[in-house]
């Protein structure tokens, strides 16, 4: 029996999860997580190599006018190379001594010569009809509108023979020359001479005898004062009679022309001389000649080509130890000092990438102009480190970079120098970015040490000063693109990798964001309740290290789904009944239940990041509600009842935030139902939920440690003292019927709030 669509369906998907869950296991797993690492260490290190190719470190080409430091002899025979500029004269005159190719159109010049004869023939027919001149004209004119009236008079009045022929052969003259449709087209095709392919035979002639309509009307003057005889209008109308049938017959060969000039430039020779192996080139503190400056040109373009010699492997092999253990040192300061991101592995692919970018833009820039190196963005990612990480990383990364620059540029120091002070600045001026238009700090930040750096290094070498404001202004460059680069990548990296910066937890901090206030409006109790739970929450972060603002802002939206059905929550229900007493517990259950889910999807549909849907999934975890299970077992008395249909969800909170949001969540709301919360009975309510959730076992998966969980408590007791603290009650006054003061009560010590039920 066929398997239906549905059940092959579910088959599918069952499949589909044990192999993700397969890939979870695997991921987690100590060998597989080893073997990622191990995997992504290595393609780093294939993608430097890619960039930047083992080789020989090339030393910078000394310029004409500059003074050797050293002899040079030539290690191998190589051809000196012509300079572009000389290949582009020289490609220049062999294109224009290529003359420009046309086609001569024999079957249009004999169809326009025949059409003139009949045109001819039609006229000596009209003519001889002897219609009145009037109508003869305007049949005439029918035929060849571009004729004039008097024209095809003379035409009529001189009807023989010796005249039609004398016509006919004048414009077959002409159109035999060839009459191309604009002589600008052969202008710009260049050149002095033109070569004519007429019926497979081709002759090269001047450009200056091929005839556009002007030229050929004036030709046709020429013949026609020789052969027309005497009288103006005789002249005339051969003239326009002539002139009217007169065509383009001739064109250019576009493709035929180009390539024949692609030839000529093919033969042009790239070289001009020779240089053996041995040979001097230049002597230590000799000024570098023209001559010279083009012969070591040429020496570094065909080292590319050299056969692979031992000191070229000798090269690749050293640089390959040092970027392994560039490499190395990074990742062991990572695993030892930062493994909160060294065990999360998209953290590492993010920090692959920046530090891939940042080698991969310096081997743009590199290529381009040696003199260029200042230009070199590392602040690129040690800003986008410092804000997406933190700033020990961006610090790490900075200088790991900065040595790896030293290596690609043959261990050049002063590029060294730059990019770790260009580097630090940018880390030191973002460590504490907390809005977004603040990254104006890093372009003042970045040009200071940049210009700093690059004065002190040119001065000490005694550079002239032209060329320090060149290399200044470079660094000033390189700090502007680098921040506004950063800047703009910056959203990219937080919604490609989940990360949430301080930057955008600050703007998901204010509360009138839409979100926010709608859960004002439609919930202010549980509104109320989460600004509490914040700043229980963000005190207890702080004491233990965690990120305090995430906790903070993860508080402001973890109940956002009760707003769905906010008459269901006690904090909402002022004067109002309880909806829940009419419902059966389970269905009571389910219902505050649901506020988990219907808060994933708000916050999902408003775009939040995810780490703070995650709180807003996580903060009950699997907890079991209390009040209803209390009920359920007194309602359900005789078909008995599991605790599974009344408790959350989940999952458990799996970060060391979203189990302080669930201890400052539980903790309000219990100390909310206190009828007298004195400061012991806060301080017992604490240690109770902190109990409590330790014996569920819902703080497994979270980092949190039992010195944590005691700094949560003790940050918790002054935050909920200071909300539930008692207060004098003011003394009533009494006043008598004319309003005079009679009697005054005496003040008492009475809490601030009434006794309350939990949160459901």
């Amino acid at each position: 029996m066929p398997m239906k669509p549905t059940a092959r369906k579910s088959r599918t998907n069952a499949t589909l999860k044990v192999f993700r869950k397969s890939l979870v296991r695997w991921h987690r797993s100590s060998l597989g997580f080893w073997i990622e690492s191990a995997a992504l260490f290595l393609l780093v290190l294939a993608m430097v190599n890619v960039l930047y190719p083992a080789k020989p470190a090339l030393q910078k080409v000394p310029k004409e006018g500059d003074i050797a430091r050293e002899d040079v002899i030539a290690p191998f025979t190589f051809f000196i190379e012509k300079s572009h500029a000389e290949l582009e004269s020289e490609w220049k005159a062999v294109i224009k001594a290529v003359p420009t190719v046309l086609d001569f159109d024999s079957d249009r010049t004999n169809k326009i010569v025949s059409d003139f004869r009949s045109f001819l023939s039609k006229v000596s027919s009209i003519a001889k009809e002897g219609r009145p001149i009037r109508k003869a004209i305007e049949e005439i004119n029918s035929l060849n509108p571009a004729m004039s009236a008097e024209a095809i008079s003379g035409l009529i009045r001189n009807r023989d023979a010796k005249f039609d022929k004398a016509m006919t052969g004048v414009l077959k003259d002409v159109l035999d020359r060839g009459v191309i449709a604009s002589r600008e087209e052969l202008a710009l095709s260049g050149g002095s001479k033109v070569a004519v392919v007429k019926r497979g035979k081709e002759t090269t002639r001047g450009v200056e005898t091929i005839l556009d309509s002007i030229s050929a009307t004036n030709l046709i003057k020429e013949l026609a004062t020789q052969l027309a005889g005497s009288g103006q209008l005789r002249m005339e109308t051969f003239v326009e009679a002539v002139s009217s049938f007169i065509a383009p017959n001739i064109a250019i060969n576009v493709k035929e022309t180009h390539s024949r000039k692609e030839e000529a430039k093919l033969g042009v020779a790239t070289t001009k001389g020779t240089v053996l192996k041995g040979e001097m080139i230049v002597r230590a503190h000799d000024v570098v000649t023209a001559e010279v400056a083009e012969k070591l040109r040429s020496l570094e373009m065909n080292k590319g080509g050299m056969p692979i010699p031992s000191s070229m492997i000798s090269s690749a092999a050293g640089r390959n130890i040092l970027y392994c253990i560039v490499l190395g040192v990074l990742s062991a300061y990572l695993f030892l000092f930062k493994g909160v991101f060294f065990k999360n592995y998209s953290m590492l692919v993010l920090l692959s990438l920046l530090f891939t970018v940042a080698v991969a833009l310096s081997a743009v820039i590199l290529r381009f102009d040696a003199g260029s190196v200042y230009l070199v963005p590392i602040a690129i990612t040690s800003i986008l480190a410092c804000v997406l990480l933190d700033a020990q990383i961006g610090v790490a990364l900075t200088l790991a970079l900065s040595v790896l620059f030293a290596v690609f540029t043959g261990l050049r120091v002063p590029v060294m120098l730059v990019a770790l002070s260009g580097g630090l600045a940018a880390v030191y001026s973002v460590r504490s970015i907390t809005r977004r238009y603040e990254f104006y700090r890093a372009v003042l930040f970045v040009s200071l040490a940049n210009v700093l750096c690059i004065l002190g290094l040119e001065l000490f070498r005694l550079t002239p000063m032209a060329q320090i404001l060149r290399a200044s202004g470079f660094g000033v460059l390189n700090a502007f693109a680098s921040t506004f680069v950063a800047f703009g990548l910056l959203p990219l990296c937080e919604h490609a990798f989940g990360v949430t910066t301080d930057i955008r937890l600050l703007e998901l901090s204010d509360l009138n964001r839409p979100l926010l206030r709608e859960l004002a409006m439609k919930a202010p109790g549980t509104f109320h309740h989460s600004i509490v739970v914040s700043n229980l929450a963000q005190a207890a972060a702080e004491a233990v290290g965690a990120n305090s603002l995430l906790a903070r802002v993860g508080s402001y939206y973890h109940d956002i789904g009760k707003m769905i059905r906010p008459d269901y929550f006690i904090e909402n229900q002022t004067g109002k009944k309880n909806p829940h007493d009419e419902l059966a517990p389970k269905m009571g259950s389910l219902i505050v239940m649901s506020h988990i889910k219907d808060g994933i999807e708000l916050a999902k549909k408003a775009g939040l990041p995810k780490t703070i849907v995650d709180i807003v999934a996580q903060h009950h975890g699997t907890g079991l509600m209390v009040w209803f299970y209390d009920k359920g077992l007194a309602h359900y008395l005789d078909d008995g009842i599991s605790d599974i249909h009344f408790r959350y969800p989940g999952p458990k909170p799996q970060s060391r935030e979203a189990g302080i949001v669930m201890l400052a969540d539980s903790t309000e709301a219990r100390a909310r139902s206190m009828e007298s919360p004195t400061p012991n009975r806060l301080h017992g309510v604490i240690k109770e939920i902190i109990d409590d959730r330790l014996k569920e076992g819902q703080l497994d998966e979270t980092d949190l440690t039992m010195r944590d969980l005691h700094k949560i408590s003790e940050r918790f007791l002054p935050v909920l003292i200071g909300i539930f603290h008692p207060r004098i009650g003011y003394p009533s006054v009494e006043r008598d019927k004319n309003g005079n003061l009679r009697k005054r009560s005496s003040g008492k010590v009475r809490s601030e709030t009434g006794g309350r039920k939990a949160d459901r």
